[in-house]
């Protein structure tokens, strides 16, 4: 009975505590329920009425601000305003202006960034069309219309294009349209949301310059509020900020509904078709099914202070901090509550647990044995599953990170990030904690991003689509890398809504796969000349039977004609027919990749060599023959040049056939150690996207391919004269050039190295410094003897000092080497006879295996095989040929080794 009694009061005892504990709740409960009396404030617009201001219209129209407990008035702005300077004077609550109000913090004023409205800048500069004004390089010296301080995205965009301001004409703002359509300014800068519809209605065309373009991407209208009405009223900074997102939200989703209420209460001055394209203009800015609106985004703040840094508009020691609004402070009175409430809420606990282990302690007494057994069997299995769980999470956290690929997880509603690996950051070159803070969005290039937009829309509306794609990232150095990602879609519901990506980095293998096209094609133009190769096998006999015939011919009539004039021609007829044998043999040459036979000769006298032949052709074009002085003498294959000559001036003279008044200007001069050549003409010129077709073996614009009617009716082409000259340059280290603009002309830059007949007094002193070897024993292997003489003054005189025997084939070489112990041996590939330059050096490797030798020749493939052979032989190298005579010295240098027997006198 007294047992029953205790338990009574015990009961009692716990209902009183509880009593108690709810009654403290009250006042806090009530005082949370108390209706909040309505707080007035006001918005600084940044301009006057129209829909750039929709979100807030639609937030006090849908009661979104009254919920709140605010009454918001909104101030219209006007030309000539400072908006930050209003919010700061107390004279609006909160304003509207551009990312210039970072300059404006770091000059001392207290204005925080509450969000970005527009995730782009509105600001474009717009010119008429029949100004011709497209680019801000055609603005130079134009008269431009900016505000005196502002347009900051325009100034960076002229700094990232490198237009000093001073190149520019620039004048304060009038805000009228008129004078771009007056022509009194030559460009007007604007908001794309507005003045291009305003020149559409007057019938005005235009051109948009967009600093978007051209790599600076700032944020457009941002809300913004001082650092005082945070500290004062952060719970009213908070409303307001969230009801005008939700205002935002809904306008951007009724644009119709919202253009009529701007006509009805706010302002007439835009018809309903300006207010319509003004929000349809402004989907693009805010980006609302793809980004939050207001999202701030650290990183972008980051690059637009840098931005401002190379302006010099701001100090590199800037800082971000306080500038932009966390919406999640916690106070010290909000943590304090918090600590007592569960300090008073485990204290209950405490005393609720006491009195139920007194209440049941007589009862439990009882089965407690009963029950520890099998209660520690339990335990031990929940540990084990415990212990097992956290076995599995810490497997899949390493394999998460040490995965090799980079892999994250992607939330779609919120558009963020919620994991990352660190194989991902490495990619993308960006820390977790930055990856995290990002929106997806930032990290895509241009085409990638519009690629990602399609597939979420497309998903969005259920259409299946392949879960791999290829993206283009954008690394935090400014690196393109390209990503295959791979896609474990989430959906909830039904609905999509995020994804598990894995990503491969194949940046390395996209290159491959272009160098392996590139390879291809250029097989293909290989299997070409092949081709051609056999073509030119098979009339090069014949032809030169013919030639044959008319050369024996017309020189038995030479040597019995007594006429002069006769004479004449037929020394003439004879001259042109070995013209002719030199032609075809340069032309089986050049189809069987044979090495150019060179020999010393003047540029210039070869020119006129090629525009006497071509005198009949050249007749009635007006001929300007530029000789700088000074040219050296040119060392090159003087067919091979002479073919190219006149392939280049033969497709000018077709160039100007419809011409009016034809020209040819031929420019030769010197230029860093190159021999230089021009050939220009006013003729039709080339379409820009045909210029890297033309060295294509049997492409052509003429005959059946002139589809434009540029030349003469008559005039063909076979398509492979410019592919031989293209050979003809490269075989010699040379560089073609080629610039042309259709219907204006064209212009052929043709430059060859100069290879000097001895090594020059500057050459010989850089040579002397080094430690080059000297007094040794050379076996020159040369066939061409302008080669070989440069090769051996060079070789037997100071700082050399060498002794040199020439072998100008390949059996000499042979009979040469047996009979002398040589130091190193200079050794061409391309030999006359039967035995070529890889029989010598075969020759000499059955009986010395270290003797130096080095390679040289002009024939790519040649060149190519040697690699292989460069491994297993230590002591061979090669030149290109031609090749620079100091390059000549110092690939002999190279290949002695430094202890070498002892020089001798010889």
């Amino acid at each position: 009975m007294v047992c029953m009694k205790g338990i009574e009061s015990l009961k009692k005892l716990f209902f009183l505590i509880l009593i108690i504990w709810f009654a403290s709740l009250v006042p806090v409960s009530a005082d949370s329920t108390t209706e909040k009396p309505v707080e007035t404030i006001i918005l600084q617009l940044k301009w006057f009425h129209q829909f750039q201001f929709a979100g807030y219209y639609a937030a006090i129209e849908k009661k979104y601000y009254a919920d709140a407990g605010l009454k918001v008035i909104l101030k219209e702005g006007r030309p000539g305003v400072n908006y930050s300077d209003e919010v700061i004077s107390k004279n609006a609550d909160y304003g509207i202006e551009m990312p210039i109000l970072l300059l404006e913090r770091h000059q001392g004023k207290p204005v925080v960034v509450l969000a970005a409205i527009f995730q782009h800048s509105p600001e474009i500069m717009l010119s008429r069309k029949d100004s011709g004004i497209t680019s801000p390089h055609d603005l130079i010296g134009k008269k431009i219309m900016l505000r005196p301080h502002g347009n900051i995205e325009s100034r960076a965009m002229f700094y990232n294009e490198g237009i000093p301001v001073e190149k520019l004409n620039i004048i304060n703002h009038s805000w009228n349209i008129s004078d771009l359509i007056d022509k009194n300014v030559d460009a007007f800068s604007g908001y794309i949301t507005d003045r291009p519809f305003m020149l559409q209605e007057r019938e005005v065309p235009y051109n948009i310059i967009r600093p978007l373009t051209y790599g600076v991407d700032f944020y457009g209208d941002c809300l913004f509020t001082t650092q005082k009405e945070i500290d004062k009223h952060p719970q009213r900074v908070k409303a307001f900020l969230d009801a005008s997102i939700k205002g935002w939200n809904y306008a951007m989703n009724h644009p119709v509904e919202i253009v009529n209420l701007i006509l009805k209460q706010y302002s007439t001055r835009l018809s309903k078709e300006a207010l319509l394209f003004e929000a349809d203009a402004m989907q693009e800015l805010l980006q609302p099914k793809f980004i939050e609106i207001g999202h701030i985004n650290p990183g972008r703040w980051k690059h637009i202070a840098d931005t401002f840094v190379k302006l010099k508009m701001l100090s590199p020691a800037y800082s971000l901090e306080g500038f932009l609004y966390d919406p999640t402070p916690v106070s010290d009175y909000d943590k304090a509550i918090k600590i007592v409430w569960i300090l008073v809420g485990v204290v209950l606990l405490i005393i609720l647990s006491a009195i139920i282990l007194f209440l049941f302690n007589r009862k439990l007494a009882n089965q407690v044995s009963d029950r520890t057994a099998h209660l520690s069997l339990e335990i031990k299995e929940r540990k084990q599953t415990e212990a097992a769980l956290q076995e599995s999470e810490k497997k899949y956290r390493q394999l998460f990170m040490n995965a090799p690929a980079g892999i994250y997880e992607i939330d779609f509603e919120k558009i963020r990030f919620t994991s990352v690996n660190d194989i991902m950051c490495k990619y993308s070159g960006y820390s977790e904690k930055e990856f995290l803070s990002m929106n997806p969005m930032d990290l895509l290039t241009e085409d990638s991003k519009n690629l990602y937009i399609e597939r979420l829309e497309k998903m969005s509306a259920g259409e299946k689509l392949s879960d791999t794609v290829e993206y283009n990232v954008m690394t935090k150095d400014g690196q393109e890398v390209c990503v295959l990602l791979s896609n474990d879609y989430i959906y909830k519901n039904g609905k999509l809504t995020g994804a598990r990506v894995v990503a491969h980095n194949i940046t390395d293998r996209k290159k491959a796969e272009e160098e392996k096209i590139k390879a291809q094609k250029i097989a293909g133009e290989h299997k070409k000349l092949a081709l051609v190769g056999q073509i030119a096998g098979k009339m090069a006999h014949d032809f030169n039977n013919i030639l044959g015939i008319i050369m024996g011919n017309a020189e038995l009539s030479f040597l019995d004609c007594k006429d002069k004039e006769t004479k004449k021609t037929l020394k003439l007829i004879f001259e042109q027919t070995i013209r002719g044998k030199n032609l075809t043999k340069n032309l089986v040459a050049f189809a069987k990749d044979q090495e150019p036979k060179q020999e010393f000769f003047r540029i210039n006298e070869k020119i006129d060599l090629v525009l006497s032949l071509l005198k009949k052709d050249l007749e009635g074009i007006e001929l300007i023959k530029e000789d700088k002085p000074g040219v050296p003498e040119l060392l090159a294959d003087p067919g091979m040049i002479e073919h190219a000559l006149v392939n280049i001036i033969q497709n000018s003279i077709h160039a100007i056939s419809l011409s009016e008044h034809p020209r040819i200007m031929i420019k030769t001069y010197c230029l860093d150690d190159n021999i230089c050549f021009e050939i220009e003409d006013n003729g039709c010129g080339i379409v820009q996207e045909h210029l890297e077709k033309i060295y294509e073996p049997s492409f052509t614009l003429k005959g059946s391919k002139d589809v434009s009617g540029a030349y003469k009716s008559g005039i063909k082409g076979t398509g492979y004269g410019m592919s031989n000259v293209k050979k003809y340059i490269e075989l010699h280290k040379g560089t073609l050039a080629v610039k042309s603009e259709f219907g204006s002309g064209t212009k052929f830059i043709i430059s060859l190295p100069v290879i000097k007949k001895e090594l020059t007094r500057k050459e010989k002193t850089e040579l002397q410094e080094q430690k080059i070897n000297f007094d040794k024993y050379i076996l020159l292997v040369e066939d061409e003897q302008a080669i070989s003489g440069v090769q051996y003054r060079i070789l037997s005189q100071k700082p050399c000092n060498h002794r040199v025997d020439i072998a100008n084939n390949g059996q000499v070489a042979i009979d040469l080497f047996k009979r002398n112990k040589y130091d190193l041996v200079s050794l061409d590939y391309i030999l006359p006879g039967e035995i070529n330059g890889m029989d010598v050096y075969h020759h000499i490797r059955e009986t010395n295996k270290t003797i130096p030798i080095l390679f040289i020749s002009g024939n790519i493939e040649f060149l190519e095989s040697l690699k292989e052979l460069k491994q297993k032989d230590n002591n061979i190298d090669h030149l290109s040929k031609p090749c620079q005579n100091k390059d000549y010295v110092n690939g002999i240098n190279g290949l002695f080794k430094e202890t070498t027997r002892p020089s001798r006198d010889h």
